[in-house]
């Protein structure tokens, strides 16, 4: 991908900080650790100084597996349309991203929409959560 080439990466001093500030404390709870107060309480900490969490089990399996199976049957139904670069033919070098999308509306009836709905409230509820444990 494309925009891989412009991550940098921590210093390797500040990995071993974050390592220490965050994760470490975070390793030590069991169960849906990232619904739980210290867990909250960090990854606010952690959104408000670093600018991002990565947060594992984050999703129901059967979620991620419901949004995987909406998402390959788009796909294979030739429902996607290649990601393009802002600029349209007019840019220089490759006109699309080298990914496909698909924009699907929150409330339709389409399994699609189920699962973009369910997606978005998971994700919603998640970070009102982290919001409140931040206050």
């Amino acid at each position: 991908l494309r925009y891989r080439t412009c991550l940098e990466y921590p210093k390797l001093d500040e990995w071993k900080e974050m390592e220490q500030k965050y994760f470490v404390p975070l390793r030590s709870l069991k169960g849906p650790w990232w619904k739980q107060p210290e867990a909250l309480e960090l990854l606010a900490k952690q959104l408000d100084e670093v600018g991002f969490v990565i947060i594992d089990d984050f999703l129901p399996e059967n979620m991620a597996r419901a949004v995987k199976a909406s998402n390959m049957k788009l796909y294979e139904e030739s429902e996607m349309q290649e990601g393009a670069t802002t600029g349209g033919s007019e840019r220089v070098g490759i006109p699309h991203r080298g990914d496909v999308l698909k924009w699907i509306g929150y409330h339709g009836e389409s399994e699609a929409s189920r699962c973009v709905s369910a997606f978005v409230e998971h994700i919603e509820q998640s970070m009102m959560a982290i919001g409140d444990a931040a206050k």
